[in-house]
């Protein structure tokens, strides 16, 4: 049995992950991902707005976060995991066209099949799959600038 995302809970997964206040701490390493990037993370301390609860600390790259869906080099913005799932948003500085194609390259040449693709000139959403995740990335233009924030919604395929 596979996992359905249905198209409003991603939009939704993916607007908190990319809504997420962020800073401007330690950068992910492009060339690594899963267990190695779990000690990387980035301050927040924000308010939360919930009695005056501030946010973690840092973010840091969930432990289990897959080894098979590569990321590009970033600056951990925001990081979540529940069995099965987890998304991971970062903020890349360069140009925005550029960091989108090779995000989606990136995972395409990991093996993900592209089932999927939307795009205005300031985001561009690819949905893929493997047998054993189904992946979403999303590339936002940053407001004022020409750098991204890059999100991976990663679902874990039941059964695989």
């Amino acid at each position: 049995m596979k996992v359905l995302v249905r198209p409003a809970m991603l939009a939704l997964m993916v607007a908190l992950s990319v809504s997420a206040c962020g800073s401007d701490e330690e950068p992910t390493d492009g060339s690594t991902v899963g267990a190695e990037l779990a000690t990387r993370g980035q301050e927040k301390g924000s308010d939360t707005g919930k009695g005056g609860e501030k946010a973690p600390e840092t973010y840091d790259m969930p432990a289990d976060f897959p080894a098979e869906v590569p990321l590009v080099k970033g600056k951990i913005r925001f990081s979540s995991a529940e069995p099965g799932s987890w998304v991971v948003t970062l903020d890349v500085a360069g140009d925005h066209d550029k960091i989108s194609e090779r995000a989606v390259d990136q995972v395409l040449a990991a093996g993900f099949e592209e089932r999927d693709r939307a795009a205005t000139a300031d985001v561009l959403t690819v949905v893929t799959g493997s047998p054993e995740y189904d992946l979403t990335v999303s590339s936002q233009r940053n407001a004022g600038s020409d750098d991204s924030t890059v999100s991976y919604v990663v679902t874990e395929v039941a059964g695989s």
